[in-house]
């Protein structure tokens, strides 16, 4: 899902049902991460939420996709 040849391979997302993170992905995982959080969220109500806010860049490093 991380695997990339260029940084507009990579989108980010919030993987923590309270959004209080950031990681990124290959874009064409999207709907699929998307689902099984939606699934995952239904089963496991956050207890907090957050206000977050990215401040870095998206980036494909060594065929990685990665947050600075």
């Amino acid at each position: 899902m991380k695997a990339c040849q260029i940084d507009s391979d990579c989108i980010l997302i919030q993987p923590d049902c309270s959004d209080c993170e950031f990681d990124s992905i290959n874009k064409n995982y999207l709907d699929k991460f998307l689902e099984n959080k939606e699934t995952y969220c239904n089963e496991n109500k956050p207890k907090v939420m957050c206000n977050s806010v990215f401040n870095g860049e998206i980036k494909c490093i060594e065929n990685k996709c990665i947050l600075e």
